[in-house]
């Protein structure tokens, strides 16, 4: 018969390498480079010019139709506003003295 080298049996000890598991957590992220873009546009145009006091909101927040956006300073309109009431009384003066 020969000897066990000859049959194919052990010819010599292999190494081999082993490794410990263990539980525990992972975190299972990962980074990508990539681009963004809105969904849903709007465009945001005032009704009246002035000079904006505050503004009401959140940048990126959520605003709903009507919202008040912006507080703007009102001196000028309260100004434009008087002037139109003395134009008015003084237009009915003068309507009642002709």
């Amino acid at each position: 018969m020969g000897s066990a080298a000859d049959r194919g049996g052990a010819r010599g000890t292999a190494t081999v390498g082993f490794v410990v598991v263990q539980q525990g957590s992972a975190p299972l992220t990962q980074d990508l480079p990539g681009r963004v873009t809105a969904y849903q546009i709007s465009d945001v145009r005032p009704q009246v010019n002035g000079v904006i006091l505050r503004r009401l909101f959140r940048e990126g927040s959520l605003v709903h139709q009507g919202q008040t956006l912006y507080q703007i300073d009102p001196s000028v309109y309260q100004a434009q506003a008087a002037q139109a009431a003395a134009n008015l009384q003084s237009a009915r003066a003068n309507a009642v003295a002709a």
